[in-house]
């Protein structure tokens, strides 16, 4: 008897940190607008610190930066996570969006982006830009710290020819 107490206490703890993620994100109200690049950091921080493994968000915004909504595109491994191009334009579409913010994280390193991650994130760039939709920046979340795609010069936020 005393064995499956011990485990069922240990699975309860385990399960702490977790649920506290989840009571967090729920309660937290999404910001009403993102001003600066501040704002956009700390809200991708909130979304994705913590997480165990990769997920891709789009934060669509109106044209005074407001947030109309976020979308989860998808859940990948430790290491990866696909950020497929069609739903990251339908999220955008359906949310009527001037502007997006792309965020995702990377659990157990650090938030340097790999080379897929710009050439994707130019890929999605140039096709949200061919129907008028600009990218506002790419916020990779790793060990409660950000790293910004715009502010490291990696893609520029203005349409391109």
């Amino acid at each position: 008897m005393l064995p499956l107490l011990f485990t069922c206490v240990i699975i309860m703890i385990s399960l702490v940190v977790p649920l506290t993620r989840i009571w967090q994100r729920c309660t937290m109200p999404a910001p009403d607008r993102i001003s600066n690049s501040r704002d956009a950091e700390s809200f991708c921080l909130s979304l994705l610190s913590g997480e165990r493994v990769e997920n891709f968000y789009v934060i669509a915004l109106n044209a005074q930066c407001k947030v109309l909504g976020k979308r989860k595109i998808s859940t990948g491994s430790l290491s990866e996570v696909s950020a497929y191009p069609r739903l990251v334009m339908e999220t955008a579409l359906n949310y009527n969006a001037h502007s997006v913010l792309l965020s995702h994280n990377h659990p157990g390193g650090t938030c340097a982006p790999s080379s897929e991650d710009i050439a994707s994130t130019l890929q999605l760039q140039r096709l949200l830009n061919g129907v008028g939709i600009l990218v506002l920046d790419h916020i990779i979340v790793a060990n409660n710290q950000t790293y910004s795609m715009i502010q490291h010069g990696d893609i520029d936020y203005r349409i391109r020819g």
